[in-house]
Order: structure tokens, then sequence, then C-alpha cells
């Protein structure tokens, strides 16, 4: 591999995590609107739901976004999204409430 192969691998590799990161950083916004929790929190739920039905992260996210424009969301995804968005809002009221 020479070089100049590796630094284009490498452009590549980076674009790609900067997509993943603006769609997390939309999938955020749209838990922050439609279920009120902090960005901390949305985070958590996106992580959960990827890791529990074993969809990527960055996946997950982008299905999540589209839905919010109006295409469905996989059923196991939809149960499991809100299933997180409870357990995390339960958490967080705990917190709150000490």
């Amino acid at each position: 591999m020479f070089r100049g192969d590796r630094q284009e691998e490498g452009g590549e590799e980076f674009s790609r995590a900067l997509v993943a990161h603006a769609s997390v950083e939309r999938a955020i916004g749209v838990l922050l609107a439609v279920h009120g929790v902090s960005p901390a929190a949305g985070f958590e739920v996106l992580c959960e739901v990827a890791q529990r039905t074993g969809v990527q992260l960055r996946s997950v996210a982008e299905m999540l976004v589209a839905c919010a424009l109006g295409q469905p969301l996989p059923q196991p995804l939809d149960e499991e999204l809100n299933a997180a968005v409870r357990r995390r809002t339960r958490a967080d009221a705990a917190d709150r409430h000490g």
C-alpha cells in the first residue's frame, strides 16, 4: 500500500465518521423535540437501541430521523426505542427527585 492510498483511505474513514456523527446529532435532536430528553439521555437511548437490536448506531439514527420525516420505523426498532425512552425518562425523574 502506498502512502497516498493510506491517506485517501483515512480521508474516506474521516468523512464517514463525520456523516455518522451528524446523523446521531440529528437523531438526538428528534428525541429532544419529541420526548423531551436531554442530549446525554438521547445519546444513551440511541446507544441502547443499537445494542439491544444489533443495528449500528448510525443506522438507528438515520431511521429515527427518517421517521421524523414521515417514514415508518421498523416495529422492533420502534418498540425498543419507546422502551428505552421510558427507561431513560424514569431514571431522569428519579435523579431529579433524589
